[in-house]
């Protein structure tokens, strides 16, 4: 046999559908447009998927008893008809029981006894039971202890000598005071502990100066915060001297003429304190008749004071002198007198005078 030259396979139909058919695939998978819309298929499927196992998982529908329930469908016109038949059936039995009889038996007649009992009534004695009424407690409202501070008062200007303290006077002016404590704030240097009550006594700063008190009863409840604000002033004191001295008075003119010389002798001076005249201190002249004597006043006050010798030995005091009183304050501190003494041979001139 000889065959052709080139011979050609020729296609049946099946084939050339067949790979016209995978043609078309693969130009569809290779579409990048086709590919885009079967992954969003693809993801609303898994999508929708995951939304019915989270609703038949918490409950909210049931697929499992759903697809059961589709089961066991029974179409609407069976169901009537079952209905129809129970519902003959029913009929149908009432219909027998009311044509059945029943004989029942004819009831006897009931005799009556009757039975006479005599029974006592019992004797009841009810003794009345009184209950005490009880006072309620109330529930109590907070009571926190009320104080006054009398003194200082707010605002007030005081003034204390070297000798005198500060002390802040405060009384219970309320009630709920037992087991009263208090703690204290001078001049903002902070609060001290709760301790018992006192007189609160303190050196306050020259000028302005505060304090805070607050005060605590035995139930723990705190009064209000009491503050006061004054102004102080410390009393200075200031030193005052006396000097003088006794010169010799020849013509007994109470005059300390250029020939008239001191006394020389000792002898005591009293100092009077005026206008009260009493004995305020007592001093010593030295040998040349010379005195000082020096003391300390308040800055505030006067201090009034005489010298009053005692005329030594051959000497007496001139009975024309009149002692000169000297008022010493904080602008008038030294004062210097001189005093007279007569010899007692010259005592003669005063007679003239």
């Amino acid at each position: 046999m000889i065959l052709p030259e080139n011979p050609q396979v020729q296609e049946s139909p099946f084939q050339i559908e067949t790979l016209d058919k995978i043609s078309f695939f693969k130009r569809i998978t290779n579409s990048p447009r086709i590919k885009s819309i079967l992954i969003s298929l693809s993801i609303l499927t898994i999508g929708f998927i995951g939304v019915l196992a989270y609703l038949n998982i918490s409950g909210k529908i049931s697929i499992i008893s759903f697809a059961r329930e589709s089961a066991n469908f029974v179409p609407s016109t069976l169901n009537q008809q079952k209905k129809e038949s129970a519902l003959t059936r029913f009929l149908n039995s009432r219909k027998n029981a009311a044509s059945t009889s029943i004989n029942t038996p004819t009831p006897k007649p009931t005799q009556k006894i009757q039975i006479n009992l005599s029974i006592p009534a019992p004797t009841v004695t009810i003794t009345p039971t009184i209950s005490p009424t009880l006072p309620m407690n109330p529930t109590s409202s907070p009571n926190p202890p009320t104080m006054q501070i009398s003194y200082p008062s707010e605002g007030q200007y005081i003034e204390l000598t070297t000798s005198q303290t500060l002390c802040i006077v405060d009384v219970p002016v309320g009630t709920n005071t037992q087991g009263l404590l208090k703690r204290k704030n001078i001049n903002n240097v902070g609060w001290g502990s709760y301790q018992a009550p006192d007189g609160t006594c303190f050196d306050p700063y020259e000028g302005q100066n505060t304090f805070s008190f607050q005060y605590k009863n035995s139930k723990g409840e705190e009064s209000i915060v009491y503050i006061r604000t004054f102004t102080f002033h410390r009393i200075k004191k200031v030193t005052i001297s006396f000097s003088g001295q006794l010169y010799r008075d020849g013509n007994c003119n109470n005059t300390q003429d250029s020939n008239e010389g001191n006394v020389n002798a000792t002898t005591t001076v009293n100092i009077f304190k005026m206008p009260e005249f009493y004995i305020y201190d007592t001093i010593s002249t030295n040998s040349s008749g010379l005195f000082t004597y020096s003391t300390s006043i308040d800055e505030v006050d006067s201090l009034s004071l005489q010298g009053g010798p005692i005329s030594p030995e051959g000497y007496k005091s001139n009975p024309n002198y009149s002692s000169q009183t000297i008022t010493f304050t904080k602008s008038n501190a030294k004062a210097h007198i001189v005093i007279p003494q007569v010899p007692n041979e010259n005592i003669s001139a005063c007679s003239s005078k």
